[in-house]
């Protein structure tokens, strides 16, 4: 599966060969003719790899997507919420989203991120990201942004708490493509696999 940036990829194992996945994307997202990274091909999924199957309600300030894939047993809800108080638009507007898992069952969702404000690399306007792991079990990762005067200016998170049940990994950077040092975006698929 190729690793495409700022969408959810969700996994589910099972004892027979067929490993359900999918990219968790209410548009199919588009794809380069030259994937940077891929699974051989499965049978057990689109050959795109995006669900088909989904719905998107909405009522304000609320709204969901619903997944009817990757696994035909499972349905996934991704509900989100629109912050925004009435005349406190600054501090009410942070984008945020919440996962709650109701049911037992082993799965893998891995979010993508690209930390940059476009251009020529993903290191456009020098924005950079770090670990966070904290005593009481909530891990994840810090996107750093920077203003034109490299002065700290905002900090977005993703970030889970880890438990009995719930590991986390966090990368907080993988490369992509060239020959750079570090975590490839292969090596980084394998770690969650």
């Amino acid at each position: 599966m190729q690793i495409i940036s700022l969408l959810f990829n969700f996994s589910v194992p099972r004892t027979h060969p067929c490993r359900y996945s999918a990219r968790l994307a209410y548009t199919v997202p588009p794809i380069s003719p030259t994937p940077l990274l891929t699974d051989p091909p499965s049978p057990c999924r689109s050959a795109a790899g995006c669900t088909k199957t989904k719905t998107f309600p909405a009522l304000y300030p609320r709204s969901w997507t619903v997944y009817e894939e990757p696994d035909p047993a499972l349905k996934i809800v991704c509900r989100q919420i629109s912050s925004v108080i009435p005349h406190n638009y600054k501090e009410s507007s942070y984008p945020f989203i919440q996962i709650i898992n109701t049911a037992s069952k082993d799965f893998t969702l891995l979010f993508t991120w690209v930390n940059s404000i476009g251009g020529q690399s993903e290191f456009t306007g020098h924005h950079f990201n770090s670990k966070i792991k904290r005593p009481d079990g909530v891990h994840g990762v810090l996107l750093h942004h920077k203003t034109a005067n490299e002065q700290s200016l905002l900090t977005f998170a993703i970030a889970a708490e880890k438990t009995e049940y719930v590991h986390i990994s966090e990368c907080p950077v993988f490369v992509i493509a060239g020959s750079h040092k570090g975590i490839s975006a292969k090596d980084m698929w394998h770690e969650v696999k």
